[in-house]
């Protein structure tokens, strides 16, 4: 059919870019009518926090997250609000959340920003191995929580802090919440999690 014939032929020229680029692989998709490739680096390289943290001056209550293509500094203002980690498992979320916790804490004062970390531990999920070296940060308000039963006493604790600094009105440290696994979170935790 001329639906398999055009299949093979994209396939084809997938295969064909790949090997004319000497990279490891190349997808092609369409959105919105047009062609969109992306073509994966050759070649991995672990990036280092201090070396990234090293090539610019990086801003209070932002976080470094990485090397552009450029090998610029990616950043992350928290300012933006709500930011959502997503990814198949074994991708790098916990990484990620490792990563920031530490870049927040590199470039703050624990008297200008507090971190509060949940993530709750699920089967083989290997967070407690990832995040436990963070216990040791002066920025933390608490513990960091891997239990599922904590988790809604730490949110109602969240809420509450949340209210009296609005009713305060006092200047206080920032509070970044960092929840690891958030969906597990919800479903495992129930009625509890999802009212917190």
């Amino acid at each position: 059919t001329q639906l398999n014939s055009s299949w093979d032929r994209l396939r084809t020229l997938t295969m064909d870019l790949r090997h004319a680029l000497g990279v490891p692989g190349i997808s092609i998709t369409r959105e919105n009518g047009r062609l969109q490739i992306a073509v994966a680096r050759p070649v991995e390289a672990p990036v280092r926090l201090l070396d990234v943290i090293a090539m610019e001056p990086v801003k209070p209550e932002t976080a470094v997250i990485g090397l552009s293509d450029a090998g610029k500094p990616v950043l992350l203002p928290l300012n933006q609000g709500h930011v959502l980690i997503s990814g198949i498992s074994g991708a790098g979320k916990t990484s990620m959340l490792r990563a920031i916790a530490m870049s927040l804490a590199l470039s703050n004062r624990p008297s200008r920003l507090q971190q509060v970390i949940i993530a709750p531990v699920f089967g083989s999920n290997n967070a407690f191995a990832e995040l436990e070296p963070l216990s040791v940060l002066p920025h933390l308000s608490a513990n960091i929580d891997y239990q599922i039963e904590e988790s809604a006493r730490y949110l109602d604790w969240l809420v509450s802090e949340m209210e009296n600094r609005l009713r305060l009105a006092e200047t206080s440290p920032t509070i970044v919440v960092m929840i690891d696994h958030v969906v597990e979170l919800m479903v495992a935790g129930g009625e509890p999690i999802i009212e917190a």
